[in-house]
This record gives structure tokens, C-alpha cells and sequence, in this order.
């Protein structure tokens, strides 16, 4: 899992799994870049997107996007995600704070 600079210099996210190759580009209008950092089970994967250089999370699970953000950030990083459905990142805000933030979720597989 990892990202790669595209010929529009836009970065795409790529999932790499048994020698198949898989591109993960979030579908949103405005997105310019993809960074895939976390992945659970088989098909569970998350992280950030670039949208006119502000950053908002991501979950793609079997083939659906959904966008997620934090009320009154400017930023979000998603760089965790545990099958319970907890989410670990960071964000900032206009005054230039940051913080960690912690999203808790639903169970995203069971077994």
C-alpha cells in the first residue's frame, strides 16, 4: 500500500497484494491526491485525501468511499484504523493548533 506520483503530478494510492496490482483514487470532485495508510482484513482500507490543499480522511470498504472530517478542522490525517472501526490521526485548525484525534467507529469485519 503506498502512493505514486502521477504525469499531472497528483499522487494515487495503490494497494499491492499478492502480485495484483489495485489503484485507490477517492472519487470525490476536487480530489487531487490519494494516501492509502491503513488497511484491515482483505478489503478494508482508509486514510487521506488532498482536496485544494486541504486534507480529509477517507474509508473505502469493497469498492465504497466515504469522506470524513472533523467540525471545524482544516485538516485531517487518518493513519490508523483497528477492527473495532476506531480511527487514529491527526488534524489542525485555522490558528495553527494541532491535535490527535480518535473517531470511533462500528466493528468494520467480524470473523
Amino acid at each position: 500500500m503506498g502512493a505514486q506520483l502521477d504525469a499531472e503530478f497528483n499522487f494515487r494510492g495503490f494497494l499491492l497484494r499478492k502480485g495484483w496490482f489495485s489503484p485507490i483514487n477517492v472519487p470525490f470532485l476536487g480530489a487531487k491526491g490519494t494516501f492509502p495508510t491503513m488497511i484491515v482484513g482483505e478489503r478494508i482500507v482508509g486514510g487521506w485525501f488532498d482536496d485544494n490543499f486541504t486534507a480529509h480522511g477517507f474509508f473505502l470498504r469493497d469498492g465504497d468511499f466515504q469522506s470524513i472530517d472533523c467540525t471545524g478542522q482544516n485538516n485531517l490525517f487518518l493513519s490508523g484504523l483497528n477492527p473495532e472501526g476506531d480511527m487514529v490521526g491527526g488534524t489542525n485548525f485555522a490558528n495553527g493548533t494541532e491535535h490527535g484525534v480518535l473517531i470511533r467507529g462500528r466493528p468494520v469485519y467480524s470473523n
